[in-house]
């Protein structure tokens, strides 16, 4: 029993899945060329398949994609608007924080 213990499962299950789809195939191949093909047909025709919603369910989800693009149109202008704050505002940090340098040199010059 020690021998079933050291076998491994996994490369028999994918010796037999070999073996099987080999065999599957060969007997496909024989029966393909056992029966003959089926006659051709005089016209060529295509067939399509009919669609599985209906026209307003288009034109909702048109209007829906049309209406998230305005959506996502605002958002993006008013990002741009507050980045465009930020950076101002960061303007308006530097110059201050230039101010209290040129404060704190002629006070330290005042001493």
């Amino acid at each position: 029993m020690e021998w079933i213990a050291s076998l491994d499962f996994e490369k028999i299950a994918n010796a037999i899945v070999i073996l099987l789809v080999g065999f599957l195939s060969a007997f496909g191949f024989r029966r393909g060329k056992a029966q003959p093909d089926a006659p051709a047909a005089s016209a060529p025709h295509v067939e399509v398949a009919g669609a599985l919603v209906d026209s307003s369910s288009i034109k909702m989800l048109a209007g829906e994609l049309a209406g998230q693009t305005i959506a996502l149109t605002a958002q993006t202008a008013a990002i741009r608007d507050q980045t465009e704050e930020l950076e101002e505002g960061r303007h308006s940090t530097n110059r201050l924080r230039e101010a209290i340098d040129r404060l704190a040199v002629e006070m330290a010059r005042r001493q």
